[in-house]
């Protein structure tokens, strides 16, 4: 086994070991901010060249024992939208305490009221009928919604928590929200919005929840000894203390309340949707909910030592495995907060790791379809875990297919996609030094990261957060098709060609790219024939090149599961018509039209024209001026690197002349040409200070 190898072996065990440490699922803050600070460790520290497995056993065992010697606070939590119709009212008058239900039926009638949406749209609140049952959503025939914070114990209602700190939809971390049986938009001014959806939370009081007190702003239901519910209102938040008596009793917080504000709101309804203290404000205000729970001292103090015990393990184990670089450690912490910033100053909800998808958008689509995809895995219905929920693709993302894994880890947070960014920075870094050295790497990777100043490029930190806060696929197939072109550039560099793991990661990572972005094909598919080329005319081994073809063969398994389970020879995606705008015949019709001289009167020539009017506009002179250096560098630069990414960035530029060449279909494309004009920059600047010497 090479050094390398045994290192990557080391680091994926140190990871395992690591994410034991913080605790899975990984669904609040203090535990991701444990995992972000890890992972530039991880990669870049120095394994130590002897360790001992004997020690690295004593470590696991004595964090397990301390662990669990340590008192665990579990509460358990149940928790739901409230959609009160005339076809749901049955529902919720069956399931709810009567107190609770007289309750909401009381301020629904704000709602029915002034509401004018068409009951027949599934995008009106009107239309949701909680038995309906749905293949690509969550069910809503359960009164406690299904919730993806699993637990090793077992749970009774929604999900086990072990605090309670929430003050809206968002905050309380509600994941059903985010699936398709809740797809309303187009809101108007007294409709019931995404944002504004009412729910409630009830707590189920444990024996060690005893001197710590329950405070909150708003409307709470408290249950006493006849099975009957106080109404408690709050104007101000204030604290009530639990007491003996009230071990197994139930809570209910109630919220109509609003999860964004006025300037969100207007944003995503309208900019008439919401004023300060008109009517709708006013009923958001009255019915908004706020709950803390305020532990008491030995519990704050079970909290402290647990979350020390992580801290001071996880150093032991990198201590164990990893040399000791201070520099490195100081890094990580100064990465990591600065990451936090960002989180917040792209959306404050991030650090929370939740947000609501909008409605009628491919977030909400794939995020509902990957929950689903999650239940059939705990339900072991693999068969239909792999048909995706549609038996052809027609919604073409395999994004349904990572949120599954990202419950699993992270549980109902996104945490899972956000460290995708994380590590998206550091692979922009490793990228550039490659191409361009250490210092230029670093300048340019500041840039991308604290500004926004090649945003229209789409090579920004804030923008790939953005798209990932929205649920794209984009941010992950770049991603993947990014960690193939620092694996090209590792091969083309280094010369190494007798490796089999480095060609199967790159077919694989190509494949996983597309499969997210189908639009990446021809990109792709050129940049699987760019290294079979290299290791052609570079290596006489055949092994890489058998490994190149089985990483990327694993592309069939899409036109595969389309037949096998709809019957159908389908490529892709059945909807790809969608988003296709200049068919390739257009071209062909167009140079008929050339040849004949039928400039004026062609109806091909002008769609053309309009494709590429929206690709590049004239008066976008950088682009112009960038697209020109890639075709410069392809045919000057000597480099098989640097000619073989002018070639990417052409093709999929080559691409949006066929398919939507704006925003987030064109981010590849800009990228690619961004990164060979950074190369064409630096190189002259490098010649010019030569030339000065």
């Amino acid at each position: 086994m090479t050094i390398e190898y045994k290192n990557i072996l080391t680091k994926s065990l140190v990871l395992l070991i690591l994410v034991l440490f913080i605790g899975l699922p990984i669904n609040d803050l203090a535990g991701f901010i444990l995992l972000i600070f890890s992972i530039p460790i991880i990669i870049f520290t120095k394994v130590i060249n002897k360790y001992k497995y004997k020690y690295l056993i004593f470590l696991i065992s004595a964090f397990i024992l301390i662990n669990l010697s340590i008192p665990s606070l579990k509460i358990q939590e149940g928790h739901n939208l409230v959609i009160l119709n005339d076809k749901s009212d049955l529902f919720y008058k069956s399931n709810f305490p009567t107190e609770i239900y007289d309750y909401f039926k009381k301020q629904y009638l704000f709602y029915k009221t002034n509401s004018e949406c068409d009951q027949n749209l599934e995008r009106c609140w009107k239309n949701f009928d909680p038995q309906r049952i749905r293949d690509n959503s969550n069910p809503t025939n359960q009164f406690f919604a299904i919730s993806s914070d699993w637990s090793i114990y077992e749970k009774k209602y929604s999900r086990i928590v072990n605090n309670i700190n929430f003050s809206n939809l968002i905050s309380a971390r509600i994941g059903q929200i985010n699936n398709l049986s809740y797809n309303y938009f187009w809101s108007k001014k007294y409709d019931l919005a995404r944002a504004n959806l009412p729910f409630f939370v009830m707590y189920e009081i444990p024996k060690n929840l005893i001197d710590s007190s329950i405070c909150w702003e708003g409307n709470i239901f408290w249950e006493n000894d006849n099975d009957k519910y106080y109404h408690k209102h709050n104007n101000t938040f204030s604290c009530q203390k639990i007491l003996k008596q009230d071990v197994g009793k139930l809570i209910y917080g109630v919220s109509l309340g609003s999860s964004k504000n006025y300037k969100e709101l207007n944003y995503l309804y309208g900019p008439d949707y919401i004023a300060e203290n008109d009517e709708l404000d006013l009923f958001l205000k009255k019915n908004k909910l706020k709950i803390k729970l305020k532990k008491s001292i030995t519990l704050e103090l079970y909290d402290k030592i647990k979350l020390l015990t992580k801290i001071i393990f996880i150093f032991l184990l990198f201590f164990l495995f990893f040399q000791l670089q201070k520099k490195l450690y100081l890094f990580s912490l100064i990465y990591s907060i600065s990451f936090l910033f960002l989180l917040n100053y792209t959306n404050k909800n991030l650090l929370l790791g939740f947000d609501l998808f909008t409605g009628g958008n491919d977030g909400l689509l794939y995020f509902s379809y990957g929950s689903v995809l999650y239940n059939h895995i705990l339900n072991n219905n693999f068969y239909e875990f792999f048909r995706g929920i549609e038996s052809v693709f027609y919604f073409p993302s395999s994004l349904r297919y990572f949120w599954p894994l990202n419950h699993i880890f992270f549980g109902e947070t996104f945490y899972g996609y956000l460290l995708i960014g994380h590590i998206y920075v550091i692979l922009i870094f490793l990228i550039f030094q490659k191409l361009f050295g250490f210092k230029w790497s670093i300048f340019l990777t500041f840039l991308i990261y604290f500004t926004r100043i090649f945003e229209g490029y789409a090579l920004s930190a804030y923008k790939y957060i953005s798209h990932i806060n929205a649920g794209d696929a984009e941010p992950l197939a770049i991603f993947f098709f990014l960690l193939s072109l620092i694996i090209f550039l590792n091969i083309t560099s280094k010369g190494d060609q007798n490796k089999i793991i480095t060609p199967f990661l790159f077919g694989f990572f190509i494949f996983l790219s597309i499969s997210l972005r189908p639009n990446y094909l021809p990109t792709g598919f050129l940049f699987f024939l760019l290294l079979l080329f290299y290791y052609y005319f570079n290596n006489k081994s055949k092994k890489p090149i058998i490994y190149l073809f089985i990483g990327f063969l694993f592309i069939f398994l899409i036109p595969l599961h389309n037949y096998i389970y709809g019957g159908s020879y389908t490529l892709l995606s059945s909807g790809h018509h969608h988003n296709t705008h200049v068919p390739v015949h257009i071209y062909y019709h167009a140079f008929i039209d050339l040849i004949n001289f039928n400039f004026q009167n062609s109806e091909y020539i002008n769609k053309i024209l309009r494709q590429m009017y929206r690709w590049i506009k004239p008066y976008e002179i950088h682009y112009l001026i960038t697209f020109s250096i890639i075709i410069y560098s392809l045919i000057k630069n000597k480099s098989y690197a640097i000619k073989s990414i002018s070639l990417l960035a052409l093709s999929q530029h080559a691409v949006l002349l066929v398919f939507e060449p704006t925003n987030r279909y064109a981010y590849l494309a800009w990228i690619l040409t961004i990164i060979i004009t950074f190369e064409f920059t630096i190189k002259n600047i490098n010649k010019y200070i030569i030339l000065k010497k």
